[in-house]
């Protein structure tokens, strides 16, 4: 039996005309994907997520499968191409299963192509390698011609992930992003994830608001009490006025502290370093880039809303909404070489738009053409700083 290891905790085993994937880090023995020579069957995820038909995708619909190297995001893609008739049905011909990264495509081209030829064998369908250096030469054959690939492996992704539906116009951010109570800027050596702007004014203005209302309710409670008048009745009044004196000066002592004992990171793109910061104390942390892995997006997604285009519902062939609007709680990790994490940011919420999926803890790389939102494109920012890939993981 044959094993190949890819990228996000995936499993081929390859053995007399079977083809399985699986994820190592499911406890169940169940294959995410399975391929024989009457087709592919999968789980229920993989089918909504590509609009596949339920159950099985019958051998005749798969035209051949591919294996290339995809300059957007410097992998190796393993895919089917689907025939021209289906794919009409479908809204397009490409696949994706799987990916390999490797940013000097000289790595993991061999396990890659390796992989390929064993799932073509179990299907019984035509192989086709991409080499990287392949996308300028001429058509292999005229319903085939490489630069379609090439494009079609750019835009494939991983099994249990994301659909072949992309966003439309999606606009890449640029600092300063402001999240709700937290902003990505840009500083002098890199950039800062801090406490926002609104936040600070929204604080500061609380505090004084507070404050101002301690000082009231505390000199009528002392004047009614040190009066030479008539007391007012009940006699407990002026101690109401004390007590809630005293409250609105520890609210404003709460929110006074929480402006002066902000928090922050920072992404020190010149000395390669993160420090995490806690004022006025300091640096309370020190994590240089090559101690870092990846970054981790985590989403729970609490609302999501068809998403309209011109007045109309992005609808698949099932009427399920393809597009979305979503509510989500988003947090931003970076995960060390040591197998731990520390949290960059909290987002209690954040709106944007995503291409509808399942729920799924597998953790993929993110594709802001998929997910978009500020917390997520803010986390894209981060990586591309560091250098190091990022990824999305569902919560629930």
């Amino acid at each position: 039996m044959q094993t190949f290891s890819a990228a996000n905790n995936l499993t081929i085993e390859a053995d007399n005309g079977l083809w399985r994937l699986f994820n190592r880090q499911s406890t169940e023995s169940v294959p995410l994907v399975e391929a024989t020579r009457s087709g592919l069957t999968y789980q229920a995820a993989f089918a909504r997520a590509r609009n596949l038909p339920e159950g099985m995708l019958a051998a005749p619909l798969i035209d051949r499968v591919i294996v290339g190297w995809a300059v957007e995001d410097k992998s190796w893609h393993l895919g089917l191409l689907l025939t021209a008739d289906y794919a009409q049905e479908r809204g397009g011909r490409w696949c994706g299963l799987l990916r390999w990264f490797d940013a000097e495509a000289q790595l993991e081209g061999t396990t890659a192509e390796a992989s390929g030829k064993a799932l073509a064998e179990a299907l019984d369908k035509p192989f086709r390698f991409v080499p990287a250096e392949l996308p300028t030469l001429e058509p292999v054959d005229p319903m085939l011609q490489v630069p379609d690939v090439v494009d079609a492996i750019g835009t494939t992704v991983d099994a249990n992930a994301e659909s072949l539906v992309t966003l439309p116009d999606v606009q890449r951010l640029s600092p300063p992003i402001a999240i709700g109570e937290w902003a990505l800027t840009e500083g002098r050596n890199g950039l800062n994830w801090e406490r926002s702007r609104a936040w600070r004014l929204e604080t500061l203005s609380r505090t004084v608001f507070f404050g101002v209302l301690a000082i009231i309710f505390g000199l009528l409670a002392a004047g009614e009490l040190r009066t030479n008048y008539a007391s007012v009745q009940p006699d407990w009044l002026p101690l109401v006025g004390v007590i809630v004196a005293v409250l609105m000066a520890l609210n404003a002592l709460y929110h006074l502290a929480a402006l002066l004992l902000t928090s922050a990171v920072q992404f020190d793109r010149r000395n390669r370093m993160i420090r995490f910061v806690r004022r006025p104390m300091g640096v309370t942390k020190q994590v240089p880039f090559e101690k870092v892995d990846y970054v981790l997006v985590s989403h729970a997604i609490s609302r999501r809303e068809p998403l309209k285009i011109n007045g109309v519902s992005a609808n698949g062939l099932n009427g399920a909404a393809v597009l979305e609007r979503i509510y989500s709680e988003v947090w931003i990790h970076v995960a060390r070489d040591k197998g731990d994490f520390l949290e960059v940011g909290h987002l209690t919420q954040t709106e944007g738009r995503a291409v509808h999926m399942e729920a799924s803890s597998v953790r993929r790389p993110l594709d802001i053409d998929q997910v978009d939102t500020p917390g997520h494109q803010a986390a894209h920012l981060l990586a591309e700083v560091m250098e190091v890939q990022v990824f999305v993981e569902d919560r629930t």
